[in-house]
């Protein structure tokens, strides 16, 4: 039993996301309370953030236009999983 404590909670070390995000599933992620970056991006830096969610079908189509016209953008960690979805500062 202890072995199998252990390899679940190694394997639940290694975020797999299974499936692109859905328009629904960033809509969760908005209204999850996270900490957003502090260091301000430009609207360049957005869309470069949301196009390699999409490209690494991280996220939908509609997803990604969701994003674009909210002015979101999300938060990919190293092994290519989003984490959080924050608001484009003005």
């Amino acid at each position: 039993m202890k072995k199998l404590i252990t390899a679940i909670g190694l394997l639940s070390c290694f975020n797999v996301q299974a499936a692109p995000l859905t328009a629904d599933d960033i809509q969760k992620l908005i209204n999850r309370i996270v900490c957003c970056r502090t260091i301000p991006l430009t609207e360049e830096q957005y869309e470069v953030e949301r196009l390699y969610a999409l490209e690494k079908e991280l996220i939908t189509e509609d997803a990604y236009h969701l994003l674009k016209s909210l002015r979101y953008y999300p938060i990919i960690d190293r092994f290519d999983k989003i984490n959080a979805v924050c608001p484009g500062r003005t």
